[in-house]
């Protein structure tokens, strides 16, 4: 078929969900001094970090096996199939594995991404209105900063933040660059992170 008229058709699209948990405030109290007192146990990971944020990673702690978040994990574990489902991506979730970052003030993290995974999860477990947000980094780089005056969700390039809202999930794919910038809050900010199969 021949068009005489331009046609222009958005491609790679990069997709990021959020969900709030309705049962956070139950929760919350519980799960934060579990995190206060596993931080007093375990050793920091994130060695190889710029960043010198305290972080049980995967190789100091799973918190997806600890059966203390056995009830939040479950329901991410739906939010992540609700994800997959909702994307019509191919793929089942599988294994997973999870940990903690507590964010003093002046903590922040660098950009990275989560190579070898393919969906990625934060969920903000303890936050307040000075936390630092969450930004993901466009995986398109354009060589111009010419912007658009098209909707922001529709720019090429560029950067997202998404709140740290307490109960507040974030899914993305495990490509995508993201950090924290750095915590202000004179409170904790404590998320917790992971990564599926």
């Amino acid at each position: 078929t021949f068009y005489y008229f331009m046609i222009i058709e958005n491609f790679f699209p990069t997709n990021i969900g959020f969900v709030f948990n309705p049962n956070h405030s139950k929760i919350e109290d519980r799960l934060v001094k579990h995190c206060y007192g596993l931080k007093k146990k375990i050793p920091s990971g994130g060695d190889n970090w710029i960043a010198r944020t305290y972080n049980t990673s995967r190789g100091k702690y799973d918190i997806y096996k600890d059966s203390k978040f056995k009830d939040l994990n479950a329901w991410i574990d739906e939010q992540v199939d609700k994800y997959i489902s909702q994307l019509s991506l191919r793929c089942t979730r599988q294994g997973a594995h999870g940990w903690l970052n507590v964010y003093k003030k002046h903590d922040f993290q660098e950009y990275h991404n989560h190579v070898g995974y393919i969906i990625s999860c934060v969920y903000f477990l303890k936050s307040d209105s000075k936390a630092s947000s969450l930004f993901f980094k466009s995986p398109v780089q354009e060589t111009s900063n010419i912007g658009s005056d098209l909707l922001v969700k529709h720019q090429p390039n560029g950067v997202v933040a998404y709140q740290p809202d307490a109960g507040k999930l974030i899914i993305f794919r495990s490509y995508l660059e993201h950090c924290v910038g750095q915590h202000l809050g004179t409170k904790d900010r404590i998320t917790l992170a992971y990564n599926y199969n």
